[in-house]
């Protein structure tokens, strides 16, 4: 099996497990949930797909160890059949109550792949939502990130209704504020799949106004594909928006 093939497989693994993220303070260059939609600039009013795709990093705008895949991702809502021990764990990938809550007020999303020349595979999503992205998502991912140093998730397989159970470390990260506020967590995964175990996933949010930029890397243990990619694809992006 190539590393390609390792990566791809990691990307599979963490589609299953990580649908649609250290944690940094706010910053606080705007993000005022009183301020009205009309009031923000273009990048953070509510978007439609089109002009999402428009700001997703485009073929000559990727790092040079990757590649802009053809097709878009299609993603998955939060996977009702998901769980983590401890269960607030799933703040931390944005995917707890606070996620959820949010997913209900989204209008339009697009993800888009990217894959690195030796390994390793990076998503970029923009959602768009009904309201301003409230500052509590992070608050608790960010709170969730003092207690689940180490956790455990289980995740079913629709197609086979296999059930599968994985653990995961949090380990260091940091990333430049970016947007109104940001958000960062890199996992080590430490079993429940030979293949990826070792690997690493990093998780990167950024809001600005209704709109959340998130980032996830996925990489097995022999990829040599650099997580500062994240960050440029999430500066990428974000430039973008607030181009509009």
């Amino acid at each position: 099996m190539t590393m390609t093939h390792v990566a791809r497989r990691g990307g599979a693994v963490l589609a299953a497990l990580l649908l649609t993220t250290a944690c940094l303070p706010a910053n606080d260059s705007g993000g005022d949930d009183e301020e009205t939609s009309e009031s923000l600039p273009k990048g953070g009013q509510q978007l439609t797909e089109e002009e999402i795709r428009s700001v997703l990093p485009g073929e000559d705008e990727v790092p040079q160890e990757m590649g802009r895949d053809d097709e878009e991702v299609d993603e998955a809502a939060h996977d009702p059949e998901s769980s983590s021990y401890p269960a607030t764990c799933r703040d931390v990938e944005l995917d707890g109550e606070e996620g959820t809550a949010l997913d209900e007020h989204q209008t339009a999303k697009v993800t888009q792949g990217y894959t690195g020349s030796y390994g390793g595979v990076v998503n970029v999503t923009v959602a768009s939502h009904d309201e301003v992205v409230p500052g509590e998502l992070f608050d608790a991912a960010g709170a969730a990130q003092e207690t689940c140093t180490e956790f455990t998730k289980t995740n079913k397989d629709a197609s086979t209704n296999k059930v599968s159970t994985t653990k995961w470390k949090l380990t260091p990260a940091t990333i430049k504020p970016m947007g109104e506020r940001t958000y960062i967590a890199n996992l080590e995964m430490l079993s429940g799949d030979e293949v990826f175990k070792g690997g690493t996933v990093q998780l990167v949010g950024v809001t600005i106004g209704h709109n959340l930029v998130y980032i996830v890397y996925s990489a097995g243990p022999q990829s040599r594909l650099s997580t500062q990619v994240v960050e440029e694809l999430a500066q990428t992006t974000v430039d973008n928006l607030e181009a509009l």
